[in-house]
């Protein structure tokens, strides 16, 4: 690799503006890894400025190849992901940055927004095996550009870089890194480019959340490790795309999703046992799958404290917390998870939850607002909000939202199940029953949530009916049982919540009794 360094202004210059685009046929992480320690530390310091955080914007696509998104998408989060783990350094994810794509941008307003003190943003052309890449690094809270540098390497050239990143991280951070921190740097990408890639496509379909887009994730993931079976981090995707087709659109049954993502979970940690990705991948295994909250409680503090920039890890920390009934605790969590991710709507709409298990209806009303004002077409966040219509009683509203779930998400019988719930609640016992029926009939050939069941059981007021439909759910392991005993503490018109038949189910969950 060679680098040829521009000069770093000494004056403060204008903001530079440039439109963010994504795609390249780049290499992969190492090469978005060296490019900005090197834009930190590889030319002279015009001044110190505070480096305790950092937002890494979406490199821009100069060869102009749209098919290549993931590519571009997949370096910068990788970059974000190995910059996390440098302690006491904030790095704002990708997710948060990518809606300043396609957008000129002005430093200090951008740092402001996202809470950082420092921003990278880079441009790429793509010619044959040469890579060419130049890169400025801007001291937002001054408007000053600190480093400019161009670089240019041999894509065969990368899979020698990472010895040097984790050299440039421990002597130009002064951070005195551990030789176990160093070889969990080291250890995070794969020596394999074309596993590198198909991880990269994984991670892309994953973030889409979708039922097609979680199924190709799969795909990717398996592509990945069948080129590098010692690839952790694609293992770890691998667990996380089985929890999410299982509990999101609910078409793979809890004890074949459950089965799939701890063998997967299982082979990261063997891998990598300080991967914090895949120690956040057991929690969900061991939270969702298992209801073993004390355990999934252990791995998601120990993901935590290794990658303490990984967003997820705090979400899915708040869910033990809120279905345990820690809810000032959940909220919390939650809000770290929001600070390293503000403009994510999956993490904002989860805190949204956890405002409503702690009863802050008001407030929990106005996340889900600001969610679905962030991302209107978030699913997840339209059933959230129904969640505290129905609280307040304000069922038709209610309605409206889960018509909007359920009809973009028609092969969940979760979705359905509550929107029939909804239905019944605002007093449409026709349509209500319409859906129960359908899904009872569903359940004959293939997995329906029988939790989903129960919602509308209990809409109608059936408690014999809705105790036995749980029962069921409990039976199939349901990926959403973890959260009833929250649900019964915050909707306080579930009579049935107080007869023993529930009690001894929450016991067998493994949850502590109602109040």
């Amino acid at each position: 690799m060679t680098a040829a360094t521009g000069a770093a202004s000494v004056a403060a210059r204008p903001a530079r503006s440039m439109k963010l685009r994504m795609g390249v046929l780049a290499a992969g992480l190492s090469i978005a890894v060296v490019l900005a320690l090197g834009l930190l530390f590889g030319v002279k310091r015009v001044k110190e400025i505070t480096m305790d955080s950092v937002a890494v914007l979406p490199i821009v696509n100069a060869t102009g190849d749209p098919n290549a998104e993931y590519l571009s998408e997949g370096i910068t989060q990788d970059l974000v992901s190995t910059l996390s783990q440098i302690p006491n350094l904030k790095v704002v994810s990708l997710a948060s940055a990518y809606r300043y794509k396609g957008k000129s941008i002005d430093p200090p307003t951008v740092a402001r927004e996202l809470g950082v003190h420092t921003i990278l943003t880079g441009r790429m052309v793509h010619r044959g095996n040469d890579l060419s890449i130049s890169a400025e690094f801007v001291d937002a809270e001054h408007d000053r550009v600190m480093w400019s540098k161009q670089y240019q390497w041999k894509l065969t050239d990368v899979p020698n870089v990472q010895a040097e990143i984790t050299q440039d991280i421990s002597e130009n951070l002064k951070m005195n890194l551990s030789g176990a921190q160093k070889t969990r740097i080291a250890l995070r990408s794969t020596q394999n480019s074309e596993a590198y890639q198909l991880y990269l496509q994984g991670r892309f379909y994953w973030n889409r959340r979708t039922a097609g887009g979680v199924n190709k994730a799969i795909d990717y993931f398996q592509q990945a490790v069948a080129k590098d079976p010692n690839y952790a981090l694609a293992y770890s995707g691998l667990a996380d795309s089985y929890f999410s087709l299982a509990r999101n659109s609910a078409v793979l049954s809890p004890k074949e999703a459950g089965a799939r993502a701890r063998q997967a979970a299982e082979k990261a940690l063997d891998l990598d046992p300080f991967l914090g990705e895949a120690h956040a991948s057991m929690g969900l295994v061991l939270l969702i799958f298992e209801w073993d909250f004390a355990g999934a409680e252990r791995e998601f503090r120990r993901a935590i404290d290794l990658t303490p920039g990984y967003p997820y890890a705090h979400q899915w920390y708040a869910e033990v917390l809120y279905a345990t009934g820690r809810y000032e605790e959940s909220i919390q969590e939650n809000r770290k998870a929001v600070v390293l991710e503000p403009f994510t709507p999956i993490l904002q709409g989860n805190l949204g939850l956890s405002l409503m298990f702690a009863k802050h209806l008001a407030e929990s009303e106005k996340q889900f607002l600001k969610t679905l004002d962030m991302d209107p077409n978030y699913l997840l966040a339209h059933n959230g909000y129904a969640q505290v219509l129905i609280v307040q009683k304000r069922f038709d509203e209610a309605v409206a939202e889960m018509e909007k779930t359920s009809q973009s998400m028609q092969e969940s019988s979760y979705f359905r199940g509550y929107l029939g719930y909804a239905y019944a609640r605002a007093g449409k016992t026709m349509e209500a029953r319409k859906i129960l029926g359908q899904l009872i009939e569903e359940a004959k050939t293939r997995y329906v949530s029988w939790l989903g069941i129960a919602d509308i059981y209990a809409g109608l007021g059936e408690k014999d009916h809705v105790l036995a439909a749980l029962e069921l759910a409990y039976q199939q392991g349901d990926t959403r049982m973890d959260q009833i005993r929250a649900r019964a503490g915050v909707d306080l018109d579930f009579p049935w919540t107080s007869d023993p038949r529930f009690a001894e189910l929450l016991k067998k969950i493994g949850l502590p009794p109602l109040n």
